[in-house]
Order: structure tokens, then C-alpha cells, then sequence
């Protein structure tokens, strides 16, 4: 079983990836995290916000951080 803190950061690593295209289909979240939407709606914006404080922690440009960092900044306005 998955701790807290791993299931956090695959839900906010889905979010990521389904981003661009207006998030994930609630079937991929029910396989994924046996969660459904409502609950993945709930979490998603605390999670959001906890991971948005953090500091980062990349001290070089590649581009996984650096788009995951932009889509982050970008849904964070979402649950505010």
C-alpha cells in the first residue's frame, strides 16, 4: 500500500499530465487511486496548494520540472 505522501504526489502527477487536455477522464482516476471524482476533486486542490509552498528543489532546467512547475503555477489560481 502506497503511503500518504506517494498517493499525493501520483494524484498531483496525473493532474499534471491530464492538464492540457481539461484533466483526467474519471475512469483512469478509478484504476489509478480507486478514487471517485468527487473525492479526487476534493484532495486535488489541497494537494495543489501544499506542493505549490514547496520549495524547488532542481537546481537545473530540464524540462520535466520546468513543465510540471508551469502547469502547478497554472492550477493553482483553480482552488484559490
Amino acid at each position: 500500500m502506497r503511503s500518504k505522501r506517494h498517493l499525493d504526489q501520483d494524484i498531483l502527477d496525473l493532474a499534471i499530465l491530464w492538464a492540457p487536455l481539461g484533466g483526467p477522464p474519471a475512469d483512469r482516476v478509478s484504476r489509478a487511486f480507486g478514487l471517485g471524482m468527487s473525492e479526487y476533486r476534493q484532495r486535488l486542490p489541497l494537494i495543489v496548494r501544499f506542493h505549490h509552498q514547496q520549495p524547488t528543489t532542481t537546481s537545473h532546467a530540464s524540462p520535466e520540472p520546468v513543465y510540471a512547475k508551469s502547469v502547478l503555477d497554472g492550477l493553482v489560481p483553480l482552488f484559490t
